[in-house]
């Protein structure tokens, strides 16, 4: 499956600096335990983290963005976006894309934007308006951006100049989807259906009843789709096909899917995280303390998930369940959230609404006895022109 995700802006200063700017303060001296670095934020604004594996991009309630270091945590560019984000930022091969809100000044439902941003600089490419939402998903496919709202409208656009191509209403809310390949996505909405959309034009292919409204959707290789709901139920569907291949149960709503090379990790409000085969075994369940409410990130060989009610994040590793780490963010009852992303390999970089760290599997511990040690041609090769 795809991987599915009037401008200032400042270059970083020295490794050495502390810097210091509209709340935000970093100092690279300290690093708290399972880190590798970590960067702290005064004003509690971060909003979400992702990572290109050449740098992580921290989105900021107001409408800013930086650019970090993936080997240091250093700033290399912060860009002012003049919208709060509702969505993740998204590294595609032609930069970094962002959906942006605006307030109107009347109280009324004010504007969006949609726009690429030079992943070197931080410099706006392109930009297109969007009606204001509350959310918003991206997924890049090849030349194409899809934009999708939780009230059902997509929109496709060229990645290269932000020219609309295509529009779509899918009529009810949407609450999970995902890419299949380069043609098509698929959507779970409100009113239990599956539909299935054609990228070239949006035209709706094929549709599904499956009962109650999918929470959670993925892909397995070899063809059969995993769907979740709210009543706890995971089955699996072929898309030519009405029949539902298997069905299993468990304890809660079904949260989030993320796929594992041929399995697919599932995680729960029951706190159980599953590895699932694409025929419906269960080739390992593991039981958490804390409610699982975010989508799995793979790695090499682990998987992270958070428990945002404790403030963890639980290294497991992907072949057998056994937790490799556990990794305190913050304390029981903070108002706080946990964004997760991978950077490469067993390398992730985690943030909550006040700090962002860069934490690896077996290189960064949470007793800090290990160090990071990333060459310093990583970060010299940062700001390196793409390929």
């Amino acid at each position: 499956m795809l991987r599915i995700l009037a401008l200032t802006f400042t270059i970083a200063m020295m490794a050495s600096l502390s810097v210091q700017s509209g709340g935000f303060a970093q100092n690279a001296s300290k690093v708290a335990a399972g880190a590798c670095w970590q960067t702290n934020y005064v004003d509690s604004s971060v909003a979400g983290v992702v990572s290109d594996g050449r740098a992580v991009y921290v989105s900021r309630l107001g409408g800013r963005i930086h650019a970090l270091s993936a080997a240091t945590g250093e700033v290399i560019w912060t860009a002012e976006l003049g919208g709060g984000p509702v969505s993740q930022p998204l590294p595609t091969k032609q930069g970094l894309v962002v959906v942006t809100s605006r307030s109107a000044n009347d109280g009324t439902e004010g504007s969006g934007d949609l726009r690429m941003l030079s992943v070197l600089t931080g410099v706006t490419l392109w930009s297109a308006e969007l009606a204001a939402v509350p959310a918003a998903a991206l997924y890049s496919v090849g030349d194409k951006l899809i934009y999708m709202t939780g009230p059902g409208k997509v929109e496709c656009f060229e990645a290269a100049n932000g020219k609309k191509i295509w529009s779509a209403d899918l009529k009810k809310e949407v609450g999970t989807s995902i890419l299949l390949d380069e043609d098509r996505l698929l959507a779970g909405t409100s009113d239990g259906r599956l539909v299935l959309l054609s990228l070239a034009d949006g035209r709706v292919l094929d549709q599904m009843s499956v009962g109650l409204a999918p929470t959670a959707l993925a892909n397995f290789p070899d063809g059969p789709v995993a769907v979740g709901d709210a009543a706890g139920r995971i089955f699996a569907v072929e898309l030519n096909d009405s029949e539902v291949k298997w069905n299993l149960r468990n304890g809660g709503r079904v949260s989030a899917f993320a796929t594992s090379g041929e399995r697919a990790i599932a995680t729960s409000f029951d706190n159980f995280v599953y590895a699932l085969t694409s025929s419906g075994n269960i080739r390992w369940k593991r039981r958490l303390s804390g409610r699982l409410t975010g989508k799995p990130v793979v790695g090499e060989t682990a998987v992270l998930v958070a428990a945002a009610n404790e403030g963890t994040v639980y290294a497991i590793d992907s072949k057998n369940g056994k937790v490799l780490d556990r990794i305190k963010i913050y304390e029981e009852g903070s108002d706080s959230k946990i964004s997760i992303g991978r950077v490469s390999g067993d390398r992730f970089v985690i943030a909550n609404s006040d700090s962002v760290r860069s934490y690896g599997v077996g290189t960064c511990s949470v007793n800090g006895k290990k160090a990071a040690v990333i060459p310093a041609a990583f970060n010299q090769n940062l700001l390196a022109p793409r390929a």
